[in-house]
């Protein structure tokens, strides 16, 4: 524990437990409307502070000098001016928290939440400032004649940034051209030159075409840059406003008239609320401060959460702010401000106090946070179960339902989490402590498990159509399913091929692997004709996605039908396998990659019937034919006298019946 030195701020500050109470009270207090009144001279000071971004005067006297609307000049306050400031003026010590609806100023170390505290609104805050640029009251006279050519750095600073990381596909195509003098040793000649190159209407405009024909490119085609933090839209727009007609003005202040800083209560709370410097840290430190604890241990947690370091820009987002924090507490720097110095028990009590009065986490944060416990309690409640479950099938990857998701735990999840390209993360769970886990959506179960199959068997674990039981199947994996389907083939017709008991029928001639092959081409390729994703793959990919596609769909066909023998061709005899894949993706892809929808039309037996009398188109054939059926009916020999009557070579090949556009009908 240590307090502040002699003479700092803190060492003349009430107790904390105080400070606390009395912030607490003033909040709840309504004041009259005279406490509420601030000095115009005050708010001056205040809007003149500029928030906390750096150059804030010299970047709005640019800005409002284009003459936009005040809706315009207020929301480009709204956006700069962010956290709080802290004021000593001729009356005193002033707040001021910048917030959605405008500047809140109160007088006093507080004002973000009080009630009492004066809003001035964006629009107002606009419209004063213009007043105070115009009378020459807002900036000194060397930041309104510097503000024009800072404006210009910072977009030169900008594009030479973004050049910088353009591709090699970007340079090979010759984008921002006019840029092409700009090399990457030398960021300060270069861009103080394009500073002033960008004061030359030709120059600018040249630059702002290129830049436009670089956007529409990068729009279709990301790869351009190689990292994409750039603000590239809005780069546009500044570019587009160095043309705009600008108004001039004039100060006559040397100085901006002085005033004394301090940090407020409200820039306290809210880098405290930033959480220490890990990730998830918020998060924890939130959940520990849900339970009871001693100030203790209250302290010594947060000493180990927070570790030893620190971080710029901690306090209002200033870029000379610096938070502190190592064995003995938390230090906050502000430019101009006394020191806060706060021992791991005072951050302890002002944390606990954010979390009572729900400010410590935004309303987002919160959200996730409910959403995550409430994750978690499911969790725990289903936690033996999946236990059962993986108990059952010790040796498979078990995937298990909770809620919208499914998640894999242990080892399961680490054998599996690089391969699905999940992020593991660990979880406490009642009784259990802290368990490795990963998981994806629901609705995605269909695709992770054809991942997974690829290599482990697997069991799912979902939640019935009650909302409440679970039910678990097991999937096996690709290789493990054909062989199952290899063994059960054997296990009929023994390792041969032939049958381990012979019956009459084996005596009988057998076809040909050629046969078969027809057989099963025809069976297969009415099956992919239809495979959905097969199809829209044909009719909405190249040709290479739509083989992988069609690939994968047959694989899925031979493996899912219940015929051993075609199962034991795909996957033992390479031949067969790569003809089938071969003749079946040749013939379907062209067929189905047209943009014709297929015909609502059904082929019906009429169609059938007109088509047999519409090939065989003569009176005395058609004789012939019913005088043969009449005769001999369905002998075996009936087959080939037709295929022999209507010009077929082979009785063997299928005869297709085709109507327009609809399903051709295959017979025999």
């Amino acid at each position: 524990m240590f307090d502040a030195p002699a003479g700092a701020q803190m060492s003349f500050f009430p107790s904390e437990a105080e400070q606390i109470q009395s912030i607490a009270e003033a909040e709840s207090v309504t004041h009259s409307a005279f406490s509420m009144f601030i000095s115009q001279d005050d708010i001056d000071h205040i809007l003149r502070a500029g928030g906390n971004a750096d150059a804030a005067r010299m970047k709005i006297a640019a800005e409002f000098s284009k003459q936009k609307p005040l809706e315009d000049c207020a929301a480009f306050l709204k956006a700069l001016y962010y956290g709080g400031n802290g004021l000593i003026t001729d009356n005193g010590r002033l707040s001021a928290w910048y917030g959605d609806d405008g500047i809140h100023i109160a007088t006093g170390d507080t004002s973000r939440y009080l009630r009492s505290a004066q809003v001035i609104g964006w629009a107002d805050a606009a419209e004063r400032i213009e007043e105070l640029l115009d009378g020459g009251a807002f900036a000194t006279n060397l930041e309104v004649t510097e503000a024009p050519r800072y404006e210009r750095l910072g977009i030169a600073v900008d594009v030479w940034n973004l050049y910088h990381d353009f591709s090699d596909e970007a340079k090979s195509l010759g984008y921002l051209s006019c840029l092409g003098n700009i090399h990457s040793t030398s960021f300060p000649e270069e861009t103080e030159r394009l500073t002033d190159d960008l004061l030359n209407p030709a120059f600018r405009d040249r630059l702002l075409s290129e830049y436009k024909v670089f956007m529409d490119a990068y729009r279709e085609n990301r790869a351009l840059l190689r990292f994409h933090y750039h603000k590239s839209q809005a780069l546009l727009t500044r570019l587009e406003d160095l043309s705009l007609p600008r108004k001039e003005f004039r100060s006559d202040m040397e100085a901006i008239p002085e005033t004394g800083r301090f940090i407020t209560e409200d820039e306290i709370a809210a880098s405290l609320a930033n959480g220490s410097s890990f990730e998830g840290g918020k998060t924890r430190i939130y959940a520990f401060f849900q339970t009871s604890h001693t100030p203790k241990e209250n302290a010594d947690f947060l000493k180990k959460e927070y570790g030893i370091g620190g971080h710029t820009h901690a306090v209002s987002r200033e870029s000379g702010s610096y938070e502190d924090h190592g064995s003995k507490g938390i230090v906050l720097k502000k430019n101009g401000c006394a020191d806060i110095q706060m021992n791991w028990n005072k951050v302890a009590s002002r944390i606990s106090e954010l979390v009572r009065l729900n400010r410590y986490l935004t309303p987002d944060e919160q959200a996730a946070y409910d959403k995550e416990m409430a994750q978690d309690a499911m969790r725990n409640a289903v936690y033996n179960d999946y236990n059962d479950v993986k108990a059952a099938h010790p040796d498979e990857i078990v995937l298990y339902q909770v809620g919208d998701f499914f998640e894999l735990y242990g080892e399961d999840a680490r054998a599996v989490a690089d391969d699905l390209s999940l992020e593991l993360t660990r979880r406490n769970l009642e009784g259990v402590g802290r368990v490795t886990m990963c998981g994806f959506p629901a609705k995605d179960l269909e695709k992770y498990v054809e991942k997974l199959r690829e290599k482990h068997d697997v069991t799912i674990s979902r939640i019935g159509d009650s909302g409440h039981e679970h039910t678990a199947y097991t999937l096996p994996s690709i290789d493990h399913e054909a062989e199952q389907a290899i063994n059960a083939y054997e296990a009929e017709f023994g390792a041969d091929g032939t049958r381990v008991f012979r019956d009459p029928a084996a005596d009988a001639p057998q076809p040909t692997v050629r046969e078969l092959f027809d057989g099963y081409k025809l069976t297969v390729g009415n099956a992919l004709s239809k495979d959905t994703a097969f199809v829209n793959a044909c009719r909405n990919s190249d040709r290479q996605n739509a083989y992988l596609e069609g690939a994968d769909a047959i694989r899925r066909i031979v493996t899912a039908s219940d015929d051993l023998q075609l199962v034991r061709l795909y996957f033992d005899m390479p031949a067969f396998h790569n003809r089938l894949h071969q003749e079946l993706l040749e013939e379907l892809y062209p067929t189905l990659a047209a943009t014709v929808a297929p015909s609502p039309y059904q082929i019906t037996q009429e169609d059938i019937d007109n088509a047999l009398l519409d090939w065989l188109n003569n009176l005395k054939g058609k004789q012939e034919v019913a005088l043969y059926m009449q005769a001999h009916g369905r002998e075996r020999s009936t087959a080939a006298w037709l295929a022999a009557k209507y010009g077929w070579e082979d009785s063997k090949t299928p005869m297709y019946i085709r109507v327009g556009n609809a399903e051709p009908v295959t017979l025999t």
